[in-house]
């Protein structure tokens, strides 16, 4: 007869809601960690791409309830006075949205071409905008020049391609390591590809590319651009993006135990993490977990024969994968086995009211994005309760992430990231989705290049799987209003505060007044 391990049901919602408020009363007695670094920030950078498998699950939950369907989960977005829009267009070319009815206003966002966006209100002609104006947001103005009336409604951006968790099929130079890899031919149309014409440009080698589509073309293939171009895909290496994603506590509500502090919340950090006997590396192995594996563990550690802390496996999440030494053996009965703690994400949220002095306060109430660098985990919290936790990768050593207090500046539907030209290492990735930056060049954004989150990957930015990057781009403000492609802070729609901490440093406040 075999036997699994079984969660404790979830308690009545009131309960739960008096256990989860205790608990981070509980949490906000931890002290608040970080510094920040003076370096100039840097953009992200493209680690090499590495093999992640992703093997069918075959442990069973600690919950006796089948894991919940995802809901639509609509975006955050803060009160408007617009009301429902009065007019649509469509942008001939790509449209500038100021603060005021003044191009010298200051930008609020922008608006690409042949893109549909919603119009709010109507203002007169100025000497700069002899077209007119359209309110597009709250402290949002568009010049109507260069527009059209349209009555189809705009999209979010990016769009996704169908069956795919990112808006563009990703690829770079097999040999783009290395510096001799002759440039990337570009051609005007797979016709002119076809008939030997030259090419009308030529792209790095050493770059990441967005393609919309990828062409077999009768043996010769092809990837095809936004416009239509054709670049020769033989030598190119397309990347195969994460399917990883964290946990929204609201759909996959705690465990009572995690709640009573009984049972911490944990990802394996790396392939075939050793599930042993004993807190012993020499004892015998009851099993594996796969890479970013979800369970549960004991908050108290023991130590091994070096003194390094191990944890006991508790509880099983679904899908977790875990996999017996024996095949024979039942995945629960690893359950009771140990864990290095080198081989583990532990999630140690620090609630917002955690911060020291006025950083404290000003953060209490808010929504919060916060990365606990120790960890590589962020957490989004919302009005002092956490709503969705996951693994990250922040800057490895000579890059680090800067800890401090900032607030989210800017969002990009997508964009480009390359080097500066005083670089050494020139680099160039095309079309980075769901890119929040909250600090000069340092945002969080999605990386489609690698799978490792929970380890420390980048040069500087805060990487996301596809999947998480969309929904903490969704959580965040300022809101990207559909149609448009970037969108700037501003006092009518504040960006969202972020704190990236590190265990016994100081946690500078690094956020401005807003205008």
């Amino acid at each position: 007869m075999r036997c699994r391990a079984s969660a404790p049901d979830a308690p009545p919602a009131r309960a739960r809601a008096a256990k989860l408020a205790r608990w981070v009363a509980l949490l906000a007695t931890l002290a608040c960690h970080g510094e920040g670094e003076s370096d100039e920030p840097k953009d992200d950078r493209p680690s090499a791409a590495a093999p992640v498998e992703h093997p069918a699950a075959t442990a069973e939950s600690p919950s006796a309830e089948p894991e919940p369907t995802r809901a639509e989960v609509p975006p955050y977005t803060p009160a408007s006075t617009l009301g429902e829009p009065v007019d649509l267009r469509r942008a001939r070319s790509v449209r500038t949205v100021y603060r005021a009815t003044d191009k010298q206003s200051g930008s609020r966002g922008r608006i690409p071409s042949k893109e549909r966006f919603h119009v709010y209100a109507h203002a007169e002609p100025t000497p700069d905008c002899g077209a007119g104006w359209a309110q597009v947001a709250d402290a949002g103005w568009v010049c109507l020049s260069r527009t059209d009336p349209d009555t189809a409604a705009p999209d979010p951006l990016p769009r996704l391609l169908e069956g795919s968790d990112l808006p563009f099929v990703y690829a770079r130079h097999k040999a783009h390591a290395d510096d001799a890899t002759p440039p990337l031919p570009v051609y005007r149309s797979v016709r002119s590809f076809n008939a030997g014409d030259d090419p009308v440009e030529a792209l790095p080698a050493y770059g990441s590319y967005a393609f919309l589509r990828y062409r077999w073309n009768k043996g010769t293939p092809v990837m095809l651009t936004a416009t239509k171009r054709a670049v020769p895909a033989a030598e190119l290496h397309r990347f195969d993006p994460s399917a990883f994603e964290g946990r929204d506590l609201r759909e996959r509500p705690l465990p009572e135990a995690v709640l009573e502090g009984r049972w911490q919340l944990a990802w394996s950090k790396r392939w075939k993490a050793a599930v042993l006997a004993t807190p012993d590396p020499k004892a015998r192995v009851l099993g594996h977990l796969p890479q970013q594996g979800e369970l549960y563990v004991n908050p108290t550690s023991a130590p091994g024969p070096g003194g390094e802390p191990y944890f006991e496996v508790l509880a099983l999440e679904p899908g977790t994968g875990l996999t017996p030494e024996k095949r024979r053996s039942d995945p629960a009965a690893l359950a009771g086995g140990w864990v290095a703690g080198d081989d583990l994400r532990r999630w140690l949220p620090l609630p917002p009211e955690g911060g020291t002095g006025d950083a404290g306060s000003f953060l209490a109430g808010e929504r919060l994005l916060d990365v606990d660098l120790d960890e590589q985990m962020l957490t989004v919290w919302h009005e002092g309760e956490p709503i969705y936790v996951t693994l990250v990768s922040s800057g490895r050593a000579g890059d680090r992430t800067p800890p401090g207090l900032y607030r989210v500046k800017t969002k990009y539907a997508f964009g480009k990231m390359a080097s500066l030209p005083s670089d050494d290492d020139p680099y160039f990735v095309e079309a980075v989705p769901w890119a929040i930056y909250f600090s000069g060049r340092y945002a969080f954004h999605a990386a489609y290049w690698h799978g490792r989150f929970g380890q420390r990957m980048s040069h500087g930015c805060v990487n996301l799987s596809p999947r998480d990057a969309k929904r903490v781009f969704e959580l965040s403000t300022p809101t990207l209003p559909d149609g448009w492609r970037i969108v700037h802070e501003h006092p009518v729609d504040p960006g969202t505060q972020v704190r990236v901490r590190r265990a016994g440093h100081e946690l500078p406040d690094r956020r401005k007044l807003l205008e």
